[in-house]
C-alpha cells in the first residue's frame, strides 16, 4: 500500500525481482554509457557531412539517429538482458491533461523568465540602459531566420524527437529503474547527472564551448534535469515532461541560432557568460517551485509527505502545500482536474490535451509579440543623454547585401544626413556558407576581413574570421556629438571549398568562389536642435 501511495498508483515498469541493487545500478549505467559512446561516435563521424546540427540535413539526420541510438540499446537491454516483457517505459492515461498542460505552461514561464534573465544580463554588462524595454521576442527571432523549411524541421525535431527520446531515456527509464532499487530522489539525482553529462559531445563538437562554459552549462543542464525529474515523479505521467522539454529546447535553439548567425552582441566575455549561465539556475529553480505548487494542488492527494525521500522540494513543500490547499478547492481547479476524469473517453482526453498545448504555445508567442516591435537599435550601447532629449532620439537602420568574390574587396558607405548628431553606430556583418552541393560533401568555412572607418576616429579592424559574423560598435563623445562619415571595407580572404568526406588526392574538391555578405547598420542620432 505504501508503494502505491509513493508512486500514486503508477509504479515503474518491470516485474522480475532485483537481486542486488548495486549490480542493477551498474548495468543501468552501462546501458547509458553505451548510448553515449554511440552518440559521440555518430556526432564525430556525421559532423563533416551535415556541417551543423542546426542545418536542414542536420535535423533530418537527427530525426532518425536520436531514437535509434537513444532508445535502441535500452530496448535490447530490456528484452535480452533484463528479459522483461512489454516496453521499458511507463505510459499511462492518468493525469494526462493536467500534466501535459502544466508542462506546457511551465515551459512558457521558463521562457519568459529566461528572456528576463537575458535582458538583465544585457543591462548589467552595459549593452542596454535599464530603461530600455529590450527583451528580444521569440516570435521576432523565429521570423528573422527567414527559412520556413528550416523552422518547420526544427520544430518537428525538438517537439517530436528530442523531447520524447531524452525523457524516455532519463526519466521514464533510468530514473524509474533506479527508483525501483533506491529512493525516488536517488533515481532523480542519478538520472539528472547522466542527462547533463550526455550533452558533452554537443557542447564540445557542435557548440565549441570553452571549459568554463561547459562547467556552467552542465550545472544548468543538471538543474533543468532535476526539475523535469521532480515533475515526472510528481505527476507520474511522462507526457508532461516530454512537452516541457520539447517546448524549451525549441525556444532555446531558436534563440541561440539567431544570435550565432545574425548578431554578435552576445559575445560578452567570460565574466558575463558566467553571469548569464548562473542566472539560468535560479530561473529553473523558480519554475520547479511553481511545478511543486501544481503537485500540491493536483497530484499529491494521499501520498506521504516524504514519498520523494529527501530532496530540494522539501524545504518549500510546506508553503506549496498551503497554497495548494487553497487552490484545490476552487471551482477553476475543479474544472481543470475534471479533464482527467476516468469517465471521459481516451480520445476525448487526447483531443483536449492537444488543444490545450496549442493554446498555451500560441498565447506564449502572442505574449512575446510586443518585443517584435522593439527596434534592434534599442540594444546598442548608449550613454546617458547629456541634453535631456531622449524623447527625440531616432534610430535609423540600413541593410545591404553584396557578393564578395575570393580575393576581392568591397567598400560600403553608410548613408548619413548632414543634420544628424550621431550618438552611436552599430555595424553587423554576417554571412552563411552555402549548403554542401553533395550528400557526402562538407563546405569549408569562408574567411573575411573587415575594417570600420568613422571620420575623426581610429579605424577599427576585425579579422580574418570565419565565425559567421563581425560586429563593430562606435559611440560618440556625449558632450561633442556631431555628423560623421562611416564606411565598411570588406575583403574575402578565402572561400572554403566543398570537400568530399573521402578524397585522398583532392581531385573531387569543388571550388567555392565567394559568398554573399549582409551588412546591417543601426545609427542612433538626434536631429540638429537649437537649445
Amino acid at each position: 500500500m505504501e508503494d502505491r501511495d509513493i508512486w500514486n498508483g503508477v509504479p515503474p515498469v518491470g516485474s522480475r525481482p532485483i537481486r542486488n541493487k548495486w549490480t542493477h545500478l551498474m548495468i543501468l549505467l552501462s546501458v547509458i554509457l553505451v548510448e553515449w559512446l554511440l552518440w559521440a561516435t555518430y556526432r564525430y563521424l556525421s559532423l563533416p557531412i551535415i556541417e551543423s546540427a542546426f542545418s536542414r540535413i542536420g535535423f533530418i539526420f537527427h530525426i532518425f539517429a536520436a531514437p535509434i541510438i537513444g532508445l535502441g540499446p535500452i530496448l535490447i537491454y530490456w528484452k535480452f538482458i533484463a528479459k522483461e516483457k512489454g516496453l521499458p517505459w511507463k505510459f499511462t492515461k492518468k493525469n494526462l491533461f493536467t500534466s501535459v498542460t502544466i508542462g506546457a505552461i511551465a515551459a512558457a514561464v521558463l521562457m519568459i523568465l529566461y528572456q528576463g534573465a537575458n535582458w538583465l544580463i544585457l543591462v548589467v554588462s552595459g549593452q542596454v540602459v535599464p530603461s530600455t524595454t529590450g527583451m528580444i521576442s521569440l516570435w521576432k527571432t523565429s521570423v528573422a531566420n527567414g527559412d520556413l523549411v528550416w523552422f518547420l524541421l526544427m520544430t518537428f525535431t525538438f517537439f517530436f524527437i528530442v523531447g520524447p527520446v531524452e525523457e524516455l531515456q532519463y526519466r521514464s527509464f533510468l530514473q524509474d529503474q533506479v527508483g525501483r532499487s533506491f529512493k525516488p530522489s536517488t533515481g532523480m539525482m542519478i538520472a539528472s547527472a547522466m542527462f547533463a553529462l550526455s550533452h558533452l559531445p554537443i557542447y564540445f563538437l557542435v557548440y565549441g564551448l570553452s571549459p568554463i562554459q561547459v562547467l556552467f552549462t552542465l550545472c544548468w543542464t543538471f538543474t533543468m534535469g532535476s526539475v523535469l525529474g521532480i515533475f515526472y515523479f510528481q505527476s507520474r505521467n511522462i507526457w508532461g515532461p516530454i512537452i516541457m522539454h520539447g517546448f524549451w529546447d525549441w525556444v532555446l535553439s531558436v534563440w541561440i541560432l539567431n544570435f550565432q548567425l545574425k548578431d554578435s552582441f552576445f559575445e560578452l566575455g567570460h565574466i558575463q557568460e558566467i553571469l548569464w549561465l548562473s542566472a539560468l539556475i535560479p530561473v529553473a529553480i523558480i519554475t520547479g517551485y511553481l511545478l511543486n505548487i501544481a503537485y500540491s494542488t493536483l497530484w499529491k492527494k494521499d501520498r506521504p509527505d516524504r514519498s520523494f525521500g529527501w530532496g530540494p522540494i522539501r524545504p518549500l513543500s510546506d508553503i506549496s502545500d498551503r497554497i495548494g490547499d487553497h487552490l484545490s478547492d476552487t471551482r477553476l481547479i475543479g474544472l481543470f482536474r475534471s479533464m482527467d476524469s476516468s469517465k471521459l473517453k481516451f480520445r476525448t482526453r487526447v483531443t483536449r490535451t492537444t488543444f490545450s498545448v496549442v493554446i498555451v504555445v500560441m498565447l506564449t508567442l502572442l505574449l512575446s509579440g510586443p518585443g517584435a516591435i522593439i527596434p534592434d537599435g534599442s540594444l546598442i550601447i548608449v550613454n546617458e543623454d547629456p541634453y535631456g532629449i531622449d524623447d527625440n532620439r531616432i534610430i535609423f537602420s540600413f541593410t545591404e547585401s553584396i557578393y564578395v568574390a575570393e580575393g576581392d574587396e568591397q567598400n560600403l558607405n553608410i548613408p548619413m544626413n548632414d543634420t544628424w548628431l550621431i550618438s552611436s553606430i552599430k555595424i553587423s556583418v554576417f554571412w552563411m556558407d552555402e549548403d554542401p552541393t553533395g550528400f557526402r560533401y562538407s563546405n569549408q568555412p569562408d574567411s573575411f576581413f573587415a575594417t570600420f572607418d568613422v571620420t575623426g576616429s581610429d579605424i577599427m579592424e576585425e579579422g580574418p574570421t570565419d565565425s559567421g559574423s563581425i560586429l563593430f560598435v562606435w559611440v560618440s563623445d556625449p558632450m561633442n556629438m556631431t555628423n560623421v562619415d562611416a564606411s565598411v571595407h570588406i575583403r574575402c580572404v578565402e572561400a572554403g571549398d566543398q570537400t568530399p568526406i573521402v578524397d585522398p588526392v583532392g581531385i573531387r574538391r569543388r571550388a567555392d568562389n565567394g559568398n554573399e555578405i549582409t551588412l546591417i547598420a543601426q545609427i542612433e542620432y538626434y536631429e540638429t536642435l537649437i537649445k
